[in-house]
């Protein structure tokens, strides 16, 4: 019957042309209106589906192509305070469905056929803006009430169906605002999303009030309020819109998906993270011109990113409801893409303020100031693999750090010549120092891994490993650095045959002392392979002093060499003297057994 009534609307209206098209508006919401009456009178959820398609239906039908937005919004407002009522009374969620879709699928078809041409073509403020605004922010309160209406009007707990459809109307209203605002009015949209967040924390508080017990409906509308406060800083500030937007989704419904124990939903937060770095790639390169190290909207927009994929690693490490292992494993995946996300964004920030904001010298190109920020970067990016609790627990990451510093120590030591352009204070400058940066993030990681040995008692041996590591790169930047200054101070006085001979000299002596110094640490630890080290150091000091320093440096440097050579090696033999009698070395026990063995 409700049917026949609308077959009878429309063809009095687009067949016969027997009516306008306002009258058969009209009574195709008379039509609705009985259909939805008759629905909840009887419960019958079939006749408010039918009744509904037929009401979203009739626009289109009816439609004579012209643009009168506030006869059609008017229209589907009415259909939807009519779902809204069927909602009060009924709890039909296939209808509220169909309300919501069929509410915005109307809205974009006028979106995209009247508002998105002429605002294109405007080149002031479109007319149809307050419009488009207007009728979007009615929708948005309808779909933001409607789903949850009948839980505070019964006191009962929301269904996760609820949650997501005030998810989605969020995430739809916040596209329409972008695609409104976004491009001329940026300060308005971040005017609009406290505006949103507002409202979201406005039915907070409904809730509370009246059904305090459902504690992950209160919490999604707390997410989705953080989101869209988080959101109007990166719009004031011109950042990324759609990318943060996709970022901050990807949260919620991580959020969402882990109170709920819902795979998809939590699927979809992957999805969304994965999104949201896609869109970051498209707008590459992070810049084209001279701007703002850090303090700018485009590095701001990775941080963004990235601190979503950390929230959200931070929720599965300590969730517990999520099977452990696939727990574990989601944190890992998340903590290595921020991680990734973090070390890209800081390495092309760097890499553009050096080519665009610093003025580069024929003497200093802007690729040296590269490597040396590329140096701390690096290290710092190390030292983050290990950081507890920043960095999940799993040898993965030590690993990673492992690699990380053998790459940022054979770039420190190759690159470090190219460092200096002309004379300098030995020891006492800045490319020293930031070489001595790459030794301490290696001793740093040394320490945190001591600290970790209950994690794992394979620490020890790799807290070890970064020592060494750290002692040779300290000993190859001490040479490069006396080599250096020697060879700079020559080509300064005319004279590179003596500072060539003085530089030898001085490696050689410096070679003597830090076998020395890491033989007394071999002492002081009880290390033997620190005392190995120092005794195969002093081997090499010898076969440079007799094959190299005899042939090259003339007697009085010669003599010189010899000298200090003599004197610490007779200084470490009386420290084997000295710790033989104090007992740091064990004797081994005969028994029966080894003395056999000896025979």
């Amino acid at each position: 019957g409700f049917a026949i009534l609308y077959a009878a609307v429309f063809s009095a209206s687009s067949f016969y042309h027997l009516i306008g098209s306002n009258t058969a508006l009209g009574l195709s919401i008379l039509v609705t209106v009985g259909a939805m009456f008759y629905a909840v009178g009887m419960n019958e959820i079939l006749a408010a589906f039918l009744s509904l398609v037929g009401g979203y239906l009739a626009p289109i039908i009816v439609s004579t192509g012209e643009n009168r937005p506030h006869a059609l919004f008017g229209y589907v407002t009415i259909l939807s305070i009519g779902a809204m009522l069927c909602a009060l009374f009924r709890k039909w969620r296939t209808v509220n469905l169909l309300a919501f879709f069929g509410t915005f699928g109307l809205y974009t078809g006028w979106f995209e056929k009247f508002y998105r041409p002429a605002a294109r073509a405007a080149e002031v403020m479109p007319q149809q803006l307050p419009v488009a605004l207007t009728w979007l922010g009615v929708f948005f309160v309808i779909f933001l009430v409607l789903p949850i209406l009948y839980e505070l009007v019964k006191r009962v707990n929301a269904k996760k169906e609820d949650v997501v459809l005030v998810v989605s109307n969020a995430v739809v209203v916040f596209y329409y605002l972008c695609m409104i605002l976004f491009v001329k009015y940026r300060p308005a949209l971040a005017v609009a999303s406290l505006v949103v967040c507002g409202a979201h924390l406005g039915l907070k508080q409904v809730v509370n009030t009246r059904s305090r017990q459902d504690v992950p409906l209160r919490l999604s509308l707390l997410v989705i309020s953080m989101f869209f406060v988080t959101a109007a800083i990166p719009m004031y500030l011109k950042m990324y819109a759609v990318a943060i937007a996709w970022a901050g989704e990807g949260v919620i419904l991580t959020v969402i998906g882990i109170r709920y124990r819902n795979t998809w939903t939590r699927t979809g937060g992957f999805i969304a993270l994965i999104l949201s770095g896609i869109w970051l790639t498209q707008e590459l390169p992070l810049h084209k011109a001279a701007f703002t190290i850090i303090l700018n909207p485009y590095f701001g927009s990775w941080c963004f990113a990235a601190a979503a994929l950390y929230i959200c690693h931070m929720i599965y490490r300590r969730t517990t409801t999520v099977e452990k292992k696939q727990a574990h494993l989601l944190n890992q995946v998340l903590f290595g893409a921020f991680w990734a996300v973090l070390l890209a964004a800081a390495l092309m920030e760097w890499y553009c303020h050096t080519r665009f904001n610093l003025v580069a010298t024929p003497q200093q190109p802007y690729r040296h100031y590269l490597s040396k920020g590329y140096v701390v970067i690096l290290t710092v990016f190390m030292l983050l693999l290990l950081a507890r609790p920043i960095c999940p627990a799993g040898w993965f990451w030590v690993v990673g750090a492992a690699i990380l510093g053998g790459i940022v120590s054979a770039f420190t030591l190759i690159d470090f010549p190219n460092f200096y352009h002309d004379r300098f204070a030995i020891f006492a400058n800045g490319s020293f120092a930031l070489g001595l940066t790459c030794v301490a993030g290696l001793c740093a990681a040394a320490l945190l891994l001591r600290r970790q040995v209950t994690e794992n008692s394979h620490n020890r041996q790799h807290a070890f490993g970064f020592v060494l590591a750290g002692v040779s790169v300290l000993w190859v930047l001490l040479t490069e650095e006396i080599y250096l200054y020697w060879k700079f101070l020559g080509q300064a006085t005319a004279d590179p045959q003596r500072c060539a001979f003085m530089g030898q000299m001085y490696i050689s002596v410096m070679w003597a002392i830090y076998a020395a110094l890491l033989m007394t640490i071999g002492f002081a630890k009880k290390s033997k392979i620190f005392r190995y080290i120092a005794l195969g150091l002093f081997l090499l000091v010898i076969l440079k002093v007799f094959i190299f320093d005899m042939s090259n440096l003339k007697s009085v440097y010669r003599i010189a060499g010899f000298a200090v050579l003599g004197i610490t090696l007779v200084g470490i033999s009386y420290l084997y003297q000295y710790g033989k009698k104090k007992g740091m070395f064990p004797e081994v026990s005969v028994t029966p057994e080894t003395e056999d063995i000896q025979k």
